[in-house]
This record gives structure tokens, sequence and C-alpha cells, in this order.
């Protein structure tokens, strides 16, 4: 038995080949210029949310939106109060329904969500980072303190303190560094 090809044959492997190798280079120049660089995110606007952003003018109101039975989240608002922000607590039970109306994506998410001057403060971000973004009035959803780092102001264990970042985020998922901790 040989194994004998027509040139045909060959052909139609070098054709599809060649659109294989075409299509990566596609997908792969894509998925690089969807890479977003912090200034970026910063400083382009973000309308997919559909959630109107407001000047970040005015005074340090905060509504957060928490579950009733998590006690960090009563230690952040704690925090912000000392700070001299002026804190509404609404506990509820549909958190991930927050977390859709405001556009915050998987990624960036954590267990309550604050709401100041139209922006999102999304977890344990420290009030440093608040007023900068307050200042700079980025062109983001907000900024987040993704997950439950220890040691960020509501999740303070005795001396231990993880490295964590706080990002700038889209609704998309696109996020960039604002800050980081303990690293």
């Amino acid at each position: 038995m040989s194994n004998t090809y027509s040139p045909k044959t060959y052909l139609a492997a070098f054709g599809v080949g060649a659109l294989l190798m075409a299509f990566g280079l596609f997908a792969f120049t894509q998925m690089n210029d969807s890479e977003t660089s912090a200034a970026q995110i910063l400083e382009t606007p973000d309308v997919s949310s559909g959630v109107q952003l407001a000047a970040a003018d005015g005074p340090r109101e905060m509504t957060v939106y928490k579950s009733a039975t998590c006690g960090c989240c009563k230690s952040w608002i704690d925090y912000l109060e000392k700070a001299g922000y002026t804190v509404t607590a609404v506990d509820r039970e549909d958190m991930a329904m927050v977390k859709a109306k405001y556009g915050i994506p998987r990624n960036v998410q954590s267990c309550h969500t604050g709401i100041i001057n139209g922006y999102v403060v999304e977890g344990h971000v420290p009030v440093e980072d608040i007023e900068r973004m307050l200042a700079a009035k980025p062109d983001a959803v907000g900024i987040s303190a993704p997950g439950m780092p220890v040691g960020s102001p509501g999740m303070e264990q005795g001396n231990q303190k993880d490295p964590y970042d706080v990002v700038a985020f889209r609704s998309s998922g696109e996020v960039a560094i604002f800050a980081s901790y303990n690293k």
C-alpha cells in the first residue's frame, strides 16, 4: 500500500494551512489590539454600562449596597465614616442585580458596592484612592479592590497584609492598575 498523493491534494492541504495561518494572525492581531493601557481606561469614555456617569464634584456622600450579614462591609463603612464620608447603607439580598445594574464585571467584583458622585467603588478600596478617583474624574465605571484582600480597609486581621491592587475598570471587563498595596 503506497501513500502517494496527487498535486491537487498537496495544493488543497497548502490552501487549508494558509487559511489557518491567516486566521491565526488575524485573531492574534485582534487580541493585541484589544489590550488596553491604564491611560486609555482612565481617559476614554465608557458608555457600555448604560449608567450615566455624573461629574465627580460634590459632597462625600456614598450609598453602599451590601449583605445584611457581612461584617467586613460594616467595618469598611465605619472606616469611611471616620474619614468624613456620609454613608447610606442599603442591605440587599440580590447583590448580583446591583452589580449588573452598575456594569461591574465579574473580574473586579467584591462583597459590597458603593456609589459616589456617579462612580462605583467596589470592595475594600482605601479612601486615598476614592479621593484620587474623584479628583481625576476618569471616564471609567469606577475603581475596585477585587475580592476581599486581607489588610485592606475593613479586612484588617492583625498584622497580616496581603498584596493587592486597586483597579480602574469598565463594564466590558477592561482594567488598569490604579494603585498597589503591600507589594
